[in-house]
């Protein structure tokens, strides 16, 4: 102090705060309908493809200013080749939009090797399939009041490629017509956040 006395300062003290986790939407998805989005797409003809790609359930819920995503599949999850994310034989493309909207807010894929943004998606990150068989995401909160996810499935090669679409499925390609959107399977949840 200006008068010479020593002056003990005390070490910030720092507090936890827990953000309860907040469920905001779910959809269900018919199992059975992993064709494409005009019904006409093949999966590869490799053993394990049947119906891998074919999404059952997606929620979404908040947590203080993140979001977390869960996704699961109507068939079990396949590990055939021992993915570093727990799961192979379906890809995601995953993507937030503002309701109406032209183009995505966030956008990213999803194989079992790897995790990439399609545009800048701050805070992403997963913890690979769950022990309750789904898979989970975390990101920050985009900004939108009213929400659209959206989910895709596809399959995509060790490089995290999409796997192409030829006229007749093969052991490694999609079968369908030209020009097809590599889709095979799409559910949408709308949802609200809390501010």
């Amino acid at each position: 102090s200006a008068e010479g006395r020593a002056v003990a300062l005390n070490a910030p003290q720092w507090e936890r705060v827990e953000h309860p986790v907040v469920r905001l939407a779910s959809e269900e998805d018919a199992c059975g309908d992993d064709r494409g989005l005009t019904g006409q797409i093949q999966p590869p003809t490799s053993p394990g493809f049947a119906h891998s790609m074919d999404l059952r359930h997606a929620a979404v819920a908040q947590e203080g200013g993140h979001l977390h995503i869960t996704v699961a599949l109507c068939a079990p999850w396949s590990t055939q080749w021992s993915p570093r994310f727990g799961f192979d034989h379906v890809a995601f493309g995953a993507s937030i939009w503002k309701e109406g909207a032209a183009e995505p807010l966030v956008a990213w894929r999803h194989s079992g090797w790897s995790l990439q943004p399609v545009s800048p998606v701050p805070g992403l990150s997963t913890e690979g399939v769950l022990p309750s068989g789904e898979l989970k995401w975390t990101l920050e909160q985009p900004d939108c009041a009213a929400c659209v996810l959206r989910l895709d499935t596809w399959d995509a090669d060790g490089n995290g490629d999409w796997r192409p679409i030829e006229r007749e499925a093969g052991p490694y390609t999609m079968g369908g017509p030209p020009g097809s959107t590599p889709v095979m399977d799409r559910l949408e949840v709308r949802f609200q956040p809390r501010r």
